[in-house]
């Protein structure tokens, strides 16, 4: 089946918790692979090694100038666009955090496709129920379409 990498960044603001919640999202079909990575301990070589095995790829806004935001360069660098498509997840940073349109269009000036709008922390009252749940079914939303683009390349190919 499909698989996801979901890049989150520890100690940081909701980062992991919103990637946890959405990667929960990815796996209730049972369908697609999960993997998640804290983009604070990794370095290039391994970044490249796991995006030679995914389709898709979530990556949780890093805080500014960190060693998880210069790992970016490296996913982006990393992807393909006929292999990859990708969507950008809120950390709740506030102003610590990278810009969710800054993440996005340096991705998107790779040509990768994005697989969905970020998902972004609406409202003052910060990450609600209905945020959490946001989260988790735009995680089942992506699972959903990859299983359906994988349908439809198997049927194609008998």
């Amino acid at each position: 089946g499909p698989s996801v990498v979901v890049f989150w960044v520890s100690n940081f603001a909701q980062s992991e918790r919103l990637a946890q919640l959405f990667a929960h999202g990815l796996t209730s079909s049972n369908e697609v692979n999960v993997e998640m990575f804290d983009l604070n301990a990794m370095d290039a070589f391994e970044i490249t090694e796991c995006l030679a095995h995914c389709n898709a790829v979530a990556i949780t806004a890093p805080p500014q100038n960190s060693k998880a935001s210069a790992n970016i360069a490296s996913i982006v660098e990393n992807m393909k666009p006929k292999k990859h498509q990708f969507i950008v997840l809120d950390s709740y940073g506030g102003a610590a955090q990278e810009s969710i349109a800054l993440l996005r269009s340096q991705v998107m000036k790779a040509e990768v496709p994005e697989a969905m709008p970020a998902m972004e922390v609406k409202g003052s009252e910060g990450v609600t129920a209905q945020t959490m749940q946001g989260f988790e079914e735009a995680g089942m939303f992506l699972a959903r379409k990859l299983n359906q683009k994988g349908k439809a390349a198997a049927a194609k190919s008998q």
